[in-house]
């Protein structure tokens, strides 16, 4: 959030403003520290813990399209979907494909589907468990030399990760249960 490195971002079309470092909002008091540990707490919120599989099975799960995307109100532009590409790659006419080309800039495009069923819901004394890994994590500061904060810093998320290792494996089909692979 800070380009301490003062590297060129480039302008704002806009205005033509040089960019550097991001801008806050005021209730993170200019600390970047604050605004991403305010949004690390509302993203492991128990709140959003209880959520957290019904977003991967719109975003990247079974309800990305088809039917069920359908269902629950999830469907969008058909040029954001992987298999556009595919469209585009066949179209011949070069202002067709042009403008196919402009759309899917436009609209964007939906990540691809990784999981083929019902993403499975999060354990439920996981908050506390990712609450207690943090509260052992060594403290890290910009001060740290690189080597080492990295090292914490993975050693930190390889904790948090791995209860879900299972879970997300076998939501990927890949642990050894009935299912085929990701569709």
């Amino acid at each position: 959030l800070t380009n301490v490195r003062d590297l060129p971002l480039g302008c704002r079309t806009r205005d033509g403003a040089e960019l550097g470092d991001v801008v806050l909002p005021t209730w993170a008091n200019g600390s970047p520290h604050t605004f991403l540990r305010t949004h690390r707490a509302a993203l492991e919120s128990e709140h959003a813990s209880r959520r957290i599989h019904e977003w991967i099975d719109l975003v990247f799960g079974y309800k990305q399209n088809g039917p069920d995307a359908e269902r629950a109100d999830n469907v969008f532009h058909p040029l954001t979907y992987e298999d556009a590409l595919l469209e585009l790659d066949a179209e011949a006419d070069p202002v067709r494909r042009a403008s196919l080309e402009a759309q899917m800039n436009e609209f964007g495009r939906a990540p691809r589907r990784l999981f083929a069923k019902a993403h499975p819901r999060r354990d439920a004394g996981a908050h506390e468990k990712y609450n207690q890994t943090l509260r052992e994590a060594p403290d890290v500061s910009d001060d740290t030399p690189a080597p080492e904060r990295t090292m914490a810093l993975v050693g930190t998320l390889l904790a948090l990760l791995e209860p879900t290792v299972e879970s997300t494996l076998e939501a990927l089909c890949l642990g050894g249960g009935e299912g085929g692979g990701a569709g």
